[in-house]
């Protein structure tokens, strides 16, 4: 059956217009999976839904509060799973469930001097690492901290000059980074560079340098006109990295690259480095896995205001999506 699934099951044929016209892809952490289950983040509740591969509804839990196995209210969550425990990310906090969503413990970021307060955590095997890129004035540098499993010591596992306040916040030069699944390797883009470098989370060391072509490039002349036109008092560079997007889905580097044209394409990697595209650019950022020749997608309609999931069937996805642009004049 071909379906389309708006926290039930519809028919993919004639929802499928309903879905494709969305213009806020999802947070890449939103969504997280093992072979059998799939979970999602709910903003609104600020709860973990839980489903099986067929849009079968199979749980929630979570929701809005400050107590034990509760999320905060506001601020983007990130999902990971890691020994067979599904981690919540939220900013300087993590709640860790079971993978049946029996809630297990919390931990906070250690107190960092003049650190913002978009921190945020993740999961590797020997200890923790602590993501700190937003800009401050209390702290000249960013990057990335590593701390033992008890989060009482820390040291700076790399790290750059920080980007200033007042940055009109699309072009912010942050720097990037993404884990794999398995929370082996480390993606890392500094603030300024045009490499990625990469590490391994089990000896905590770099292993090596991806050069993809993220040469600095002029901002485009109608990106700087709109943004100029909603932010007249914030300062837009006159370059910026190439690089748009860095997330690790599908088993491979999804690098999204910010054209000329004012358009982001995105191109998919092996962990050496060699371009290996997979599925069309056009839903590099919906397609979350693809299972037994199926592609499932998920994205956010802000027309409809709410979560839509979907699969398609792999071999047929391209077309599908070059139809509706045709249809659409996009």
């Amino acid at each position: 059956m071909i379906s389309l699934l708006l926290f039930g099951i519809f028919s993919f044929e004639t929802e499928w217009e309903r879905f494709l016209p969305v213009y806020t892809p999802l947070p890449p952490g939103c969504i997280a999976y093992t072979e059998s289950k799939i979970y999602l983040v709910s903003y609104m509740d600020r709860k973990i839904l839980v489903f099986d591969y067929l849009g079968r509804q199979d749980g929630a839990f979570g929701g809005i509060g400050q107590g034990p196995g509760e999320l905060n209210q506001s601020g983007p969550m990130t999902l990971q799973i890691y020994d067979n425990q599904l981690y919540v990310h939220m900013s300087r906090k993590t709640v860790v469930f079971d993978l049946k969503g029996k809630y297990l413990a919390s931990y906070s970021v250690p107190h960092l001097q003049g650190a913002p307060f978009g921190l945020e955590m993740r999961r590797v095997p020997q200890g923790w690492l602590v993501f700190d890129f937003e800009p401050a004035l209390g702290r000249p540098d960013a990057g990335i901290m590593f701390f033992d499993p008890e989060l009482k010591q820390g040291d700076s596992l790399c790290s750059w000059e920080r980007e200033k306040p007042g940055m009109s916040g699309f072009f912010d030069d942050k720097g990037q980074a993404c884990l794999d699944r398995e929370a082996r390797t480390l993606f890392v883009r500094r603030r300024g560079e045009t490499t990625i470098s990469v590490w391994n989370m089990i000896t905590m060391q770099q292993t090596g340098t991806l050069d993809l072509g993220l040469e600095m490039q002029l901002v485009p002349p109608s990106m700087r006109e709109s943004y100029e036109r909603i932010s007249p008092n914030r300062t837009i560079p006159e370059r910026i990295p190439a690089a748009f997007h860095l997330l690790w889905r599908l088993d491979r580097l999804v690098v999204g690259y910010l054209k000329p044209e004012g358009y982001v394409s995105h191109r998919f990697f092996t962990r050496n480095g060699k371009e290996d595209t997979i599925i069309p650019s056009t839903c590099a950022l919906m397609v979350f896995v693809i299972r037994d020749q199926w592609a499932y997608l998920v994205n956010f309609s802000l027309k409809e205001d709410q979560l839509m999931m979907a699969r398609w069937p792999l071999n047929r996805l391209e077309q599908k999506i070059k139809d509706w642009k045709i249809r659409h004049n996009d």
